[in-house]
């Protein structure tokens, strides 16, 4: 029987279970009772970094919106400043004419 220090725990791998799979290991928890773990599950660091890269994906999305939000507000800021001063245009033209 081999023994592994992972997490904190206390991990035994029998040699026929090894064969079998090696994917499934035992481990002896704090209580001294025996379990089945299985290590083709991603363990609480790599959890926590895909959490991380998700969230900072997910930010960059939002920052990606905002800054189209804010081009499209830009946009239709300067559409309407043309579209007055074309109104104003068109009433100083007709006031002077008449």
């Amino acid at each position: 029987m081999r023994r592994l220090k992972y997490l904190g725990l206390e991990w035994s791998c029998r040699k026929s279970e090894t064969r079998i799979s090696r994917s499934s290991f035992f481990y002896i928890d704090r209580l001294g009772k025996g379990k089945r773990m299985d290590l083709s599950r991603k363990t609480w660091k790599e959890e926590e970094e895909e959490k991380e890269r998700r969230r900072e994906e997910e930010d960059e999305e939002e920052k990606k919106k905002k800054r189209k939000c804010k081009r499209n507000r830009k946009k239709k800021k300067k559409k309407a400043e043309a579209q007055r001063a074309k109104r104003t245009c068109k009433l100083n033209e007709e006031g002077n004419g008449t």
